[in-house]
């Protein structure tokens, strides 16, 4: 992969950073309902739960799309292409140009209709990396709001969270293998679509049991079949099939890391939802400024 490459590579991870600083602006301009706006440090939360809950609804459905339209992918984990990059191609002017070099270029034919993608993508795989810059242009610009706005130490556990997944994702790209893992991994991203809008209406106060109600239910299905059964999937063919060395090594011990998290999620989940009596010091607990589920 040269340089011309990389150099896009960076502009489109960056580009993915502004865009979402763009939407946390436009946040900050939305009105908030008045349980958020009588209590300050609600206000950075609530802003970055929206900005999250838009990264989870398009990388959700992004992730759902890849693999309707190619099943046959989860055949080949380690080393399969990403449908994701068919749709980069499709909505980008000059498509695929953009990410060759001028002597890159010369040597590949032009760019065919977006329908004859398939037959032509194994001679480009960079474009399809592509695919996992967005995500981790997320990951890079949540990175940054809690830093930025003091929220560290509330929100520690996010950040090694996004630690894990930034170095990770660039571990795909710049080797180009386990694209299928990856889109795999962001079906949580359906998952968290339910688990943003439960804290949203537990921050709001809405007056309507029943919405919580039915998004509690919603929530805990989605969090097995989007959330659970992906991860278990994973752990089980990266323990089962992938070498304990190099890369295979430091991705299966960030699943085994990441295992470890969703579970202790899980069952903070069950408690506050399902089993509240089984709850610890968290009575009174003023939970405004942090970031994880806790209550």
């Amino acid at each position: 992969m040269g340089p011309g490459w990389r150099a896009a590579s960076a502009a489109l991870v960056a580009g993915s950073v502004a865009i979402f600083g763009a939407l946390r602006r436009l946040a900050l301009a939305l009105p908030q309902p008045a349980a958020v706006r009588s209590r300050p440090g609600r206000g950075w939360r609530w802003r970055n739960l929206l900005v999250s809950f838009a990264h989870s609804v398009l990388a959700g459905l992004w992730a759902l799309f890849s693999l309707w339209h190619s099943p046959e992918l989860l055949s080949d984990i380690q080393d399969g292409y990403s449908v994701s990059g068919h749709l980069l191609v499709c909505f980008s002017s000059d498509g695929v140009e953009v990410f060759l070099t001028p002597k890159e270029q010369s040597h590949h034919p032009s760019p065919p209709r977006c329908s004859s993608f398939s037959q032509w993508v194994t001679a480009h795989k960079p474009d399809l990396l592509n695919a996992l810059l967005h995500p981790t242009g997320y990951f890079i610009h949540d990175t940054l709001d809690i830093i930025f706005n003091y929220q560290s130490r509330s929100s520690w556990e996010y950040l090694v969270h996004h630690a894990m997944a930034i170095s990770a994702f660039i571990s795909l790209i710049v080797t180009g293998r386990f694209l299928v893992a990856a889109v795999l991994l962001l079906l949580v991203e359906v998952s968290n679509i339910f688990l943003t809008v439960r804290m949203l209406l537990k921050m709001s106060n809405v007056p309507s049991p029943a919405l919580y109600e039915a998004n509690k239910y919603i929530n805990l299905v989605m969090y097995f079949a989007f959330r659970l059964a992906p991860q278990a999937y994973l752990t089980w063919y990266f323990l089962r099939y992938v070498e304990v060395q190099g890369q295979g090594a430091f991705l299966t011990a960030n699943l085994l890391l990441l295992d470890a998290m969703i579970l202790m999620y899980f069952s903070r989940l069950l408690r506050s939802d399902f089993f509240p009596s089984l709850r610890k010091g968290s009575a009174g607990r003023d939970v405004d400024g942090e970031k994880f589920l806790i209550d």
